[in-house]
């Protein structure tokens, strides 16, 4: 007989109350005061039950502590602080007024928000930090199909700072706002690592801090790797800051199986009159256009390039549009790239000459076509103002910017004069055009012919005038006698005029840029 100490009871666990249930109480009986702890104590309480009572009795006490008798679990350890910021916060206004910009839905309000944006970044100012949550809910939104906003996280960068930065790494939505920098550049690497478009971002960055770097990223990458239209992308990137250096580059892209890269190759080799590619247009260009002498004058008489299938640089010419012919295609294509000195020098003749010279056998729309495009990729401004003599407003609009900021609102100035008196709905959309290509602020003489045309326009297609009206609250000045004028202009409307609210809008679009520049100071 034993004379040592009672054997401990067993506790009971969940898969012991299982085992019951499927052989039977009878077989595996069930003690409900052999549950563990507190909880089996308790059981002991409980009224006396029959077998099967008794097990139901402890799973049940048994399942209320697994769900509420388990201790919390170990919080996981702290992540790193913020860093401490080099700059200063904008001012408690200024975040006023962004938090009333971001949560604005009107038109105008996102023109606002940008301008906001620019002058904290320009004047070397950050959001405050209570307010960084909802601009990061701003700039991460996604777009219509789904895509990442690059414009506004690129806008927003600037004046998030280090707190900003830290912030977006702690919600996956907000991660594209605030990438990493990217890394050093390693040939090879370029088309193996994550997606297409994270893939052109790594790119781009690169190339604004080192250009060669990304030339040569690009130069290592095995085509194998990257889908035809990304290799357009990417080789897109090189119109950042291209230059002559890019030039080797672009050559090898004509040879790509991808149309649309030989494509983007040619329209930025044309962007460099001293290539190889433009030599080659240009001899195959010229010897098409001479000055002949018919009926008393003289003439331009063109002749059209053979298409040579064989020829790289045909390759590259994208798909012509239905109805214009091959032949002419090429030639408005070779014309582009011709650099424009050399038509001066072939048939001695200037711009303004050239410009001005009849084309035989209604080629001049073409020849027309091409030295426009030339000039603007060229930026050549004496070219420029001779085609501006006699053009249409689209043309205008496509030449204006190769001017300087003053001749040009010179221009657009003269051009607003005289579609307000012209007038209607076409009239209303080339100004709006006009307008866009000016950067701010505007000089004197386009001001003053932008508050005449306020004064003055009656048109009733308030669609396009709201456009217009958009471009002029965001880029006219914002000194006080501007805005007295513009809104002397919306009180001298009748009540019932629909532009009458529209030009004061102007107004207070005027007086609120003024203030946010301000506090923004």
């Amino acid at each position: 007989m034993s004379t040592g100490a009672p054997a401990a009871r067993r506790v009971l666990g969940w898969d012991d109350l299982v085992t019951a249930a499927l052989l039977g109480v009878a077989r595996r009986p069930v003690d409900p005061a052999a549950l563990p702890g507190e909880v089996g104590r308790l059981a002991g309480t409980l009224p006396d039950a029959d077998a099967p009572g008794r097990l139901l009795d402890a799973a049940a006490l048994l399942t209320t502590l697994r769900r509420a008798g388990g201790g919390p679990l170990p919080a996981p350890p702290p992540g790193p602080a913020a860093p401490p910021e080099a700059a200063s916060p904008a001012s408690a206004a200024a975040g006023a007024r962004l938090a009333d910009l971001l949560a604005r839905t009107d038109p105008l309000a996102e023109r606002l928000l940008d301008e906001w944006l620019a002058l904290a970044a320009g004047r070397g100012l950050l959001v405050p930090p209570a307010h960084l949550p909802r601009l990061l809910d701003w700039a991460g939104a996604r777009g219509e199909r789904g895509e990442v906003r690059r414009d506004r996280a690129e806008r927003v960068a600037p004046v998030l700072g280090e707190r900003g930065r830290w912030l977006a790494c702690h919600r996956t939505d907000w991660a594209s706002v605030a990438p990493t920098v990217a890394p050093a550049p390693e040939p090879g690497d370029l088309g193996t690592h994550g997606t297409a478009a994270e893939r052109r971002d790594h790119l781009l960055a690169v190339r604004r801090r080192d250009p060669a770097a990304a030339r040569d990223l690009l130069l290592a990458a095995d085509p194998s790797t990257l889908r035809g239209e990304e290799r357009a992308q990417l080789y897109g990137v090189l119109a950042d800051g291209l230059g002559p250096a890019d030039e080797e580059l672009l050559e090898r892209a004509l040879d790509d199986t991808r149309q649309d890269v030989r494509t983007a190759a040619a329209a930025m080799l044309r962007r460099l009159p001293g290539s190889a590619f433009a030599a080659r247009a240009a001899a195959r260009a010229i010897p098409l256009v001479r000055v002949e002498r018919r009926r008393l004058r003289r003439v331009l008489v063109v002749d059209l390039p053979e298409v040579d299938p064989a020829q790289r640089d045909d390759r590259a010419l994208p798909a012509a549009p239905s109805g214009t012919g091959a032949r002419v295609w090429l030639l408005l294509h070779l014309v582009l790239a011709t650099p424009l000195r050399a038509w001066e020098e072939a048939l001695a003749a200037t711009p303004d000459e050239l410009v001005a010279l009849p084309v035989a056998d209604d080629l001049r729309g073409r020849l027309r076509a091409g030295w426009l495009g030339a000039a603007r990729d060229q930026g050549d401004a004496t070219w420029a103002r001779a085609l501006l003599r006699d053009a249409d407003p689209g043309e205008r609009v496509a030449l204006l910017p190769v001017l300087d900021v003053q001749e040009r609102a010179e221009h657009v100035a003269a051009a607003v004069d005289a579609l307000a008196e012209q007038g209607g709905r076409a009239a209303l959309t080339h100004v709006d055009a006009l307008l866009g290509t000016c950067p701010r602020p505007w000089p004197p003489v386009l001001t003053a012919a932008v508050l005449r045309w306020l004064a003055r326009e009656r048109s009733t297609d308030t669609w396009h005038a709201d456009w217009a009206l958009r471009t002029v609250a965001m880029r006219l000045p914002t000194d006080a006698a501007t805005e007295d004028a513009v809104r002397a202009a919306g009180v001298a409307r009748g009540v019932d005029d629909p532009w009458r609210a529209r030009v004061l809008t102007v107004a207070d679009t005027l007086h609120d840029r003024r203030h946010m520049t301000e506090e923004l100071r």
